[in-house]
């Protein structure tokens, strides 16, 4: 009887063995891991300026020269009451995967008011108006990413204003300042922001 128990015992412990090794096997198929890594690739952002890109730029890397016409009565490339001329903004979105909107603002000098912008055109097209009533005049447009053409020229026209309804000098003020400087400056503030989906 004692060795039908021991054998009943160890049949017992051999099948309970068994049993939990089946039964282990069998949970390890649910607990089986696996990694794996997620690849996307990340937007190009790298709008041009002016043969600058601007990704890592505060400021262009070359000054924006205006172009002046001249007259009969003024030399070429200088500022003086009546002259209008312009500048170009060359930008580059070929490298650039989002659509975006681009925000050009040019402000005023402070030290010659009636220099102003009048207006702009984009790619030789329409000529714009701008409100020359305002401290800062704004260009704004966008660039989709399913535009044919990425890169456009902006061509901002600029002049002295002697509408004697709208300036602010008059030919005294005009005299003076052209008395006191011998160089004229204006903010060209860019900004480049992308649309949301």
């Amino acid at each position: 009887m004692k060795n039908k128990r021991k054998i009943f015992l160890l049949l017992s412990f051999l099948s309970l063995f068994v049993c939990l090794y089946f039964v282990s096997d069998t949970y390890a198929k649910y607990l089986t891991r696996a990694s794996a890594d997620v690849n996307g690739q990340v937007a190009r952002w790298n709008i041009i300026v002016n043969n600058t890109n601007v990704k890592n730029n505060d400021t262009l890397t070359q000054a924006i020269t205006p172009v002046f016409a001249g007259s009969q009565h003024v030399a070429a490339n200088v500022v003086a009451p009546t002259v209008t001329g312009y500048f170009d903004l060359e930008l580059d979105a070929s490298a650039v995967d989002v659509s975006f909107t681009y925000n050009i603002a040019v402000t005023r000098n402070d030290d010659l008011r009636d220099f102003i912008v009048t207006g702009y055109k984009v790619d030789n097209g329409t000529l714009n108006n701008v409100d020359v009533s305002v401290e800062t005049p704004t260009i704004s447009d966008d660039i989709l990413l399913t535009d044919t053409t990425r890169v456009h020229t902006i061509r901002v026209y600029i002049g002295w204003n002697d509408d004697t309804d709208t300036q602010e000098l008059n030919n005294a003020g005009d005299t003076a300042v052209t008395n006191s400087l011998d160089e004229v400056t204006l903010d060209v503030s860019m900004s480049f922001v992308q649309k949301a989906s």
